[in-house]
């Protein structure tokens, strides 16, 4: 990479970011105490977590397997997904759980389509939804559906999946939704909203990251707000910060710089146990709360006002509405259920 490819990949924006990042960072290192978390009895409770193969996803399905809980393995690489079930039914504290590997492609619509039809299918409740999966400094490129692939694989296929999985979570009592966002949300502007995709400005990683971090902040914001019918029983929501963990999220970057990442950044980050330790107790420890922002298993952070702007989270719900392929028969339901509003719905219809 030459140096001026290098500079429009990571530019001054993204200095500024690795600066607050590198401190962040370090000062998270000092004070982020290693908590962690028994296991609850989840017998009966059935979890889906995205993401599933490595990291912290792996980490949290495996916390949710030692609980008794009926596990779907959502993940991109089938193959992977059952070594993983493999090694968890190694553990003996995992002999009374159910492990299932479904694949799950964020980056493709029709790949999030088949995952639910697959779900559906298997006439399960849905208490837990496990939103982790997720890319980081990935050069500029699409999804399938020509979607910039940070907002495609962290907010848009989530989004996606959220809305297809809504109408059974919200016919299972108490379920809950947990969104793995990260505090590099700051970093995040609400002028992508202008061009998501990049198809009129310089492309960097960071902000691509960033923003779509922000998305999952104001994707849970939105959903809260339309979360409001008193007839039906809606899950709860949260958000979490589940610290800077060392996991292979970062592999797409540079590879000088993926090397400090690994090398020197590592010395402050947290293992991935401790990173799903915060997301199965944000799952289960917070379920009397609704729109939050937890982190270090059991702190809450304050949003910072871009993160719960009202225009801003209404935009980016219907811009990513937008972009979706629904039949008309999920539009129908969606729009019963609260999802989409009247004017949504009519340009939902006008597009089919």
């Amino acid at each position: 990479m030459g140096v001026m490819s290098w500079w429009q990949a990571y530019g001054w924006y993204s200095l500024r970011a690795w600066l607050w990042l590198l401190f962040d960072i370090i000062t998270s290192g000092l004070f982020y105490s290693k908590k962690q978390v028994e296991p609850r009895d989840l017998k009966n409770n059935v979890v889906i977590v995205t993401g599933a193969t490595s990291g912290i996803g792996k980490e949290t399905a495996r916390l949710f397997v030692k609980s008794g809980a009926t596990v779907i393995l959502a993940c991109r690489n089938h193959t992977l997904g059952e070594q993983v079930k493999e090694e968890f039914y190694k553990d003996k504290a995992t002999e009374s759980s159910q492990i299932l590997v479904l694949s799950l492609d964020l980056a493709s619509m029709d790949s999030i389509r088949s995952f639910v039809e697959q779900f559906q299918r298997l006439q399960l409740p849905l208490h837990y939804l496990i939103l982790n999966a997720g890319v980081l400094g990935v050069d500029l490129s699409y999804t399938r559906d020509n979607v910039e692939m940070h907002f495609g694989v962290n907010h848009l296929g989530h989004f996606m999946l959220s809305l297809l999985l809504m109408e059974t979570m919200i016919n299972t009592k108490h379920s809950r939704m947990v969104i793995v966002s990260s505090t590099m949300y700051v970093l995040g502007s609400l002028h992508f909203l202008d061009d998501m995709h990049y198809k009129k400005r310089r492309y960097s990683s960071f902000e691509a990251y960033a923003c779509s971090k922000l998305c999952n902040l104001l994707f849970m914001h939105e959903l809260c707000k339309r979360c409001t019918s008193a007839n039906l029983n809606y899950p709860s929501i949260v958000a979490v910060h589940p610290g800077y963990v060392h996991t292979r999220v970062a592999r797409h970057l540079n590879e000088w710089v993926y090397y400090l990442y690994d090398r020197v950044a590592s010395l402050f980050l947290s293992s991935p146990e401790q990173g799903a330790a915060t997301v199965y107790a944000a799952a289960v420890d917070w379920k009397s709360f609704s729109g939050i922002f937890t982190t270090n298993v059991d702190q809450l952070l304050t949003l910072a006002p871009h993160a719960v702007d009202d225009s801003a989270s209404k935009c980016l719900w219907r811009k990513s509405l937008s972009l979706l392929y629904l039949p008309p028969q999920v539009i129908d339901k969606l729009r019963y259920l609260g999802m989409v509003d009247e004017d949504e719905y009519l340009q939902c219809r006008i597009k089919r």
